[in-house]
């Protein structure tokens, strides 16, 4: 074997005394011996250094006399310069070096040393050259031969330093051998075997220090193993005996804060966590985000005021719970959102309690400050907050178990408990009470003791098959009470599994909904059927009318619908009131019914209007019958109070599929066909079928509704002004806002056709509400050229007497916002709107009236006028149409009409307007009989405010 390839052999070594619990870390174990060595010879080379130093001096003192002096002085400089270089790294070394860190570097100088070393001593040597003695001769060699041999004790623990201190060191003493005579060779055979011998006992001699620091490193290893063992085996044991006592906690009938208290404290008494014997659970409230502190000890009582409740997200406790993870923390720091003046400074781990899915609080412990983090009290938490759950959710199992006991027993729903064969268990008192049973009636016997006999037995299967096939059924059934009355309930059945997934029992909830389905039917009587006829009503007529047109879609049969509405029913109702009028509409269902064939649907789809739909029409002729016995029928004279009243109708036809395909269609064709028939008719009966001419005024009515929605938004709505004058004096009383539509930009149209539109549309609601601050900003925001008009009238429609709240707010508002006086706005009221609902405009005028501003009421003489009425009105003005004036000068009647309402109006203190006075005649006559306000084309046409000029009117009568 090579004695310089030792590796084998330092392997085996190595092998042979390696620990089974190698360091991890030690990621090669010959490094590991190598830097143990490295360090053993640093450490301990002061005092072979010495010796080697003590050696030189000795040398120096024998051959200084027998060499010349400078050249020996050299070697002595380069002898001091080494020792000086190796007595620096040794000192270098043990101010550097830490924990045996970079020794690679080390082991390179030692070996530089080594290589100077050898090479001062070998040539100490070459002076045998110069001295003639031979006992001086020998007295060096034996001096270098011995160093070499004493020296290889700590060059041979460090790789490479001893074969190059001994491969330096005696060559010289070769070459010097070879110079001599015969005896050479025998000498330089004897130095080369003590070459070899010197290298073998360096190797043995490393071999035996490394084995000896294998031994020593297993040692300790073995030692720190058993420590370490002993140390996780008494953790363990503390964890087991913690989570053992933890486990007892959960079967003791305690509160869950008392509980909770005993944990922190059972907690803190673990000897190897530092918990300076603090600690806190806070409860996760349910639903609520929010951490409730439910348990603490020996904590701050100004922090526990700060920390009663956190939410989640707050603070570190709250971050834990929203992160659903541990937060550890070695010092109070910005983190810490709750605290508190004087807070001492401290770590602190806040561990969430509960599983991935939920938390159920966070347990917090308190440590010295700067504690680090450490992985085994981070697991021991861990199984700790298991513990703490299953205490938890046993308390508030056992808790939900005793509120669901008491739920049971007082709740209004009846619950039947069966076992998997359907045998009846148990019973709540509810099932009692609802159905009359008590239980022991029922227990042991089935649930078909509650049978009713409206179910089939098929039925029955299929509910238990879904209900095997699914865990679950739910419906409504009809069951049988004790007492035999029946009742229907709404059922809920579900099959709960044991811990093996078999069925252990049934669960049957049900509750009365007798009432619910009695109600329903009334609620689907009302919806579908009129209340007062039992007739179809409008909502149920659409609905057959969608049915027959799919139908008729497939066999292309032909059919018809009619829209009938009787004539004078507004007067009739007026004059003899509500319960007269619901007379006459039952008369005419009764009417009706004996004249529509009994195929065909007669439906109620208004106030006064009806309809038929006529399912099938094979030839014309049929409608024109059906017709006539309508017209016939309601021909005849209405009875009421003793008095024969007079009604007939207008019809209005549509037809499938000639006028329209689909139902909306026929109810626009036909409600369209009964308008013209209304305005062409007038109070005379007759019927219009719908034609082509009409679907064309149609679609421009929908054209013409379509540009007025967006009148407002694009700015085509203008207010024009008429003045009204005082008769006394002649002054300027007011002016009437009139509505004007620069339709597109374009000229304006007419207000007959499009005002009409806006109040059968609905979009005069919007409209009024753009008028009435228009108002106030062409006159009161600022002055116009200094005229102050001292009241507008601005017209009010029936939907917004219909829409009470919307009007007072939109008046209010308006009032509010400019600030300006009630007594510029006057509000005149139709009397047609007032008579749709006369109790509810009345509450509505006086509101208004109540906030001091002006009512007129507008187109007095136009409807069914009662003069009885305007007693309880609460209104200021009082409109006379112009048809009272136009023919006032050729009409002593008319005279005499105008006069006694005049006369009736002063008396009840309303002042009279008369409005469409085109002649100067007219207005004298007017004020001869006493009016107070005139309007007409005669004393001003309506213009734009910046138009309007009048401030007085010189001569009025």
């Amino acid at each position: 074997m090579d004695p310089f390839d030792h590796s084998t052999h330092h392997s085996r070594k190595v092998k042979a005394v390696a620990s089974p619990s190698q360091d991890p870390f030690d990621h090669n174990l010959q490094d590991t011996l190598d830097d143990h060595l490295t360090a053993s010879v640093f450490n301990q080379a002061i005092f072979p250094a010495i010796i080697i130093f003590i050696i030189g001096g000795m040398m120096a003192t024998v051959i200084w006399p027998v060499v010349p002096h400078e050249l020996f002085a050299g070697w002595l400089l380069l002898f001091i310069t080494a020792m000086s270089y190796r007595f620096g790294i040794i000192r270098a070394f043990k101010l550097k070096s830490h924990n045996n860190k970079g020794l690679e570097f080390w082991r390179k100088r030692f070996v530089l040393a080594s290589a100077i070393s050898g090479t001062i001593w070998g040539s100490l040597v070459m002076f045998n050259f110069l001295i003639e003695s031979g006992i001086l001769q020998t007295v060096i060699i034996l001096a270098v031969l011995g160093v070499s041999a004493g020296g290889i004790n700590s060059y041979a623990s460090i790789r490479g330093a001893y074969p190059v201190f001994l491969s330096i060191s005696l060559f010289p003493v070769g070459v010097w051998i070879l110079s001599l005579g015969d005896e050479r060779f025998t000498l330089l055979t004897l130095l080369v075997l003590f070459y070899i011998a010197l290298m073998r006992s360096a190797v043995r001699y490393r071999d035996f220090l490394i084995e000896g620091v294998t031994l020593g490193l297993a040692n300790e290893r073995l030692v720190d193993e058993l420590s370490e063992s002993n140390e996780n085996l008494i953790k363990e044991k503390t964890t087991q005996e913690v989570l053992h006592k933890l486990a007892g906690l959960g079967l003791r009938n305690e509160s869950l804060d008392s509980l909770l208290l005993m944990a922190i404290e059972i907690i803190c008494q673990v000897p190897w966590i530092n918990t300076n014997n603090k600690g806190a659970i806070f409860l996760a409230e349910p639903g609520a985000r929010m951490l409730r502190l439910s348990a603490s000890l020996n904590l701050n009582p100004e922090l526990l005021t700060r920390c009663h409740q956190v939410k989640f997200g707050e603070c570190l406790c709250g971050r834990a719970a929203l992160q659903n993870k541990l937060i550890f923390s070695d010092c109070v720091d910005q983190r810490h959102d709750i605290s508190y003046e004087g807070m001492p400074n401290h770590a602190s781990y806040h561990m969430p309690i509960g599983d991935n899915n939920a938390v159920l609080g966070v347990l917090v412990l308190y440590l010295k400050q700067g504690h680090q983090k450490i992985e085994e009290e981070v697991n021991f938490l861990k199984s700790v907050s298991n513990g703490l759950a299953n205490i938890i959710e046993r308390i508030r199992a056992i808790e939900s178990s005793q509120i669901a006991y008491q739920v049971i027993e007082n709740t209004s729903d009846a619950i039947v408990v069966t076992s998997p064969e359907g045998i009846i268990q148990s019973v709540n008192p509810a099932f009692t009470k609802i159905t009359g049973f008590e239980e022991q009636d029922v227990t042991g016997n089935s649930p078909r003791v509650l049978r009713s006999g409206h179910h089939s037995n098929e039925f029955y299967k299929s509910l238990w098959k879904d209900l095997k096939r699914k865990g679950f059924w739910a419906g409504s059934l009809t069951n049988r009470c004790k007492n035999g009355s029946l009742i229907t309930v709404q059922q809920n059945i579900s099959s709960i599994r044991d811990s093996a997934d078999e069925i252990s029992n049934y669960i049957g909830v049900f509750h009365d909904i007798t009432h619910i389905k009695r109600a329903e039917e009334d609620m689907r009587q009302l919806a579908y059927f009129d209340a007062l006829t039992a007739l179809p009503n409008r909502h149920m007529f659409e609905d057959r009318l969608h049915q027959a047109v799919t139908l008729h879609q497939k066999t292309d049969q032909q059919m018809a619908i009619l829209f009938v509405d009787i004539r004078g029913f507004r007067t009739m109702n007026q004059s003899f009131g509500y319960s007269a009028g619901d007379d006459v509409l039952r008369g005419t269902v009764q009417r009706l019914k004996t004249v529509v064939r009994s195929d065909d649907t007669l439906s109620r789809v208004g106030g006064d209007e009806f309809a038929v739909l006529m399912n099938q029409v094979e030839k014309p002729e049929i409608i024109e019958s059906v017709i006539h016995r309508i017209s016939s029928a309601m021909a005849k004279p209405f009875k009421i109070d003793g008095v024969e009243v007079q009604g007939h109708v207008h019809i209005g036809i549509a037809l499938y599929p000639s006028d329209a395909s689909d139902a909306r269609g026929l109810i626009d064709c036909a409600d369209t066909a009964l308008h013209q028939a209304t305005s062409e008719l007038n109070d005379q009966p007759g019927y219009r079928y719908f034609s082509g001419e009409q679907k064309e005024q149609s679609v421009s009515r929908l054209r013409l509704e379509s540009d007025l929605r967006h009148a407002v938004e694009k700015d085509e709505l203008v207010l024009f002004y008429q003045p009204q004058f005082n008769l006394n004096d002649g002054s300027l009383a007011g002016a009437e806002a009139l509505l004007r539509w620069k339709r597109d930009g374009g000229k304006l149209v007419p207000p007959n056709d499009f005002i009409p539109l806006a109040e059968q549309s609905g979009l005069i609601v919007p409209i009024t509400e753009w008028i009435v601050p228009q108002v106030v900003s062409d006159w009161y925001a600022s002055p116009v050229e200094s005229i102050i008009i001292p009241r507008v009238a601005i017209n009010i429609s029936g939907h917004h007497i219909g829409q009470p709240e919307r009007l007072i707010k939109l008046i209010t508002d308006t009032l509010d916002q400019s600030g300006i006086s009630p007594q510029h706005l006057e509000l005149e009221v139709t009397e047609s709107s007032i008579l749709e609902d006369i109790g509810r405009a009345t509450e509505t005028l006086k509101i208004l009236r109540e906030l001091d501003v002006t009512i007129a009421l507008d187109d007095f003489g136009t409807g069914y006028s009662s003069l009885s009425y305007l007693v309880s009105l609460p209104i200021d003005l009082l409109k006379l149409d112009r048809m009272f004036i136009t023919d006032i000068c050729n009409d002593q009647r008319s005279i005499d009409v105008v006069r006694g309402l005049i006369m009736m109006c002063h008396s009840i203190g309303i002042k009279v307007v008369a409005e469409g006075i085109e002649t100067l005649e007219q207005g004298k006559l007017l004020n001869e009989l006493g009016c107070d306000i005139v309007q007409g084309f005669y004393y001003g046409r309506p213009v734009p405010a910046d138009e309007f000029y009048w401030k007085q009117r010189g001569e009025l009568a």
